[in-house]
């Protein structure tokens, strides 16, 4: 048979849709589609508090550079990586930063700290790839 279709709507076209000033979280885990994403019109980043994005540069090259480069841009901080069998970045927007801290170490607690580093307590290496 045929594959099924799903319309894909912007993000920016997304929020006008659903009168949403503000994301508090956002959740991307497109299996090699994130490049094209971040790479693209990133805008809407800037009314985004929490980003939670899987990287998959094993599906397509330097997507994780690119989601990283996009979150700094849009002035969100990268508070943490999860490295195991997937890349996960957590990147928040909080002025005193402590806020931000707090939400990546109660995220290593849900994962019983199991690959998860937050900034500042990264074996080294690690947390150096959220920074490209």
């Amino acid at each position: 048979g045929s594959e099924p279709s799903v319309p894909g709507l912007s993000a920016r076209a997304l929020r006008r849709a659903l009168c949403v000033r503000r994301w508090d979280f956002v959740k991307i885990d497109i299996e090699g589609g994130e490049r094209r994403v971040f790479e693209g019109d990133t805008g809407w980043l800037a009314s985004a508090r929490y980003v939670f994005v899987e990287t998959h540069d094993d599906m397509v090259g330097g997507s994780h550079t690119a989601v990283v480069r996009a979150l700094k841009s849009a002035g969100l901080s990268i508070v943490g990586v999860q490295l195991d069998h997937e890349t996960v970045v957590l990147a928040c927007r909080d002025d005193g930063g402590a806020h931000c801290r707090h939400v990546c170490q109660q995220w290593s607690s849900v994962t019983k700290g199991k690959s998860v580093w937050c900034t500042g307590a990264a074996p080294r290496g690690h947390l150096g790839r959220t920074t490209g």
